[in-house]
């Protein structure tokens, strides 16, 4: 994890993001971010992240997809490869780091 993510203090209460409303709590996700996943129809990927009821996963072969999460879950649409609980987490984009690296930056203009 990056130095100035390790030591981000949260919001400061003064920029304009800070003053509106609260996110909603993530609902339970059915597999973690960067967790190796297979699917029926385009074989085996990384899930890179969640937004809201969606989740953006990135095939092997077949490249980024967007799936509604209720219907992955009600239809088992994925699954961990095979293999994946003795693998450690594949790689998630590097752009995770960069948001709070950013964030941290905006909140230490504003203070």
């Amino acid at each position: 994890m990056h130095a100035a993510a390790r030591s981000y203090r949260g919001p400061c209460g003064n920029c304009d993001n800070d003053r509106g409303p609260a996110k909603a709590a993530r609902a339970e996700v059915p597999f973690a971010m960067g967790a190796w996943v297979a699917s029926e129809r385009w074989g085996e990927g990384t899930v890179q992240r969640y937004d809201g009821d969606q989740v953006t996963v990135l095939f092997d072969e077949h490249g980024y997809r967007e799936l509604f999460v209720p219907v992955v879950v009600e239809h088992g649409l994925l699954r961990p490869a095979p293999g994946a609980a003795s693998l450690p987490p594949r790689n998630t984009r590097s752009e995770d780091v960069v948001d709070v690296v950013l964030a941290q930056s905006l909140h230490d203009t504003c203070t």
